[in-house]
């Protein structure tokens, strides 16, 4: 959970930003957080933290981008009814 959604995250807007800001036309980046960043969640104990990151990494790199051609976003949906839960 922590490499999905903390280092690859980071690794990929990283990369997908330096080109967008290359070519320097609108751009913008959507991560996905969750409820959760708002939040502890027990049991979820990785996974409640980790939507944190999301959140506060977007919310830092939409004013360090402020000014340039690119807008960060954070979409922080609620709950959805799937079997996650079932054998947890």
């Amino acid at each position: 959970i922590m490499q999905l959604n903390m280092v690859t995250l980071t690794t990929s807007t990283h990369l997908f930003v330096k080109h967008m800001l290359s070519h320097k036309r609108p751009s913008l980046v959507i991560n996905v957080a969750s409820v959760a960043a708002f939040q502890p969640a027990p049991r979820f104990t990785i996974y409640a933290p980790s939507k944190t990151y999301v959140k506060i990494f977007s919310e830092i790199l939409r004013e360090e981008l402020s000014g340039t051609n690119v807008r960060i976003s954070c979409l922080c949906p609620g709950g959805t009814a799937t079997e996650f839960l079932v054998n947890n």
